[in-house]
């Protein structure tokens, strides 16, 4: 989440129409990410305290759920176009 925050903050605070925009999807990034981690955490820790095949299945379910929803097409298109970084 690090870097999506940081590339979408920005490095000045010159009003932008777009900033409401940003605020929003910063804060659902934020929820979401950190519920799937927090998840995934969960899944790791489980799968690494009692292994067997339940467990594995369920960290591998988790991490892959996780991957997806931080390379999803939403999130890359939502950050390059709230990017202060753009091309002009």
């Amino acid at each position: 989440m690090v870097p999506v925050a940081l590339l979408l903050v920005g490095c000045g605070d010159e009003e932008s129409p777009d900033k409401p925009e940003v605020g929003k999807f910063l804060a659902s990034y934020g929820e979401i990410d950190f519920q799937l981690y927090r998840l995934a955490s969960e899944a790791a820790w489980r799968s690494a305290t009692d292994i067997d095949q339940q467990h594995a299945g369920e960290r591998l379910g988790a991490e892959k759920a996780l991957a997806a929803f931080r390379g999803s097409r939403y999130v890359i298109d939502a950050s390059v176009s709230s990017s202060p970084i753009r091309s002009r």
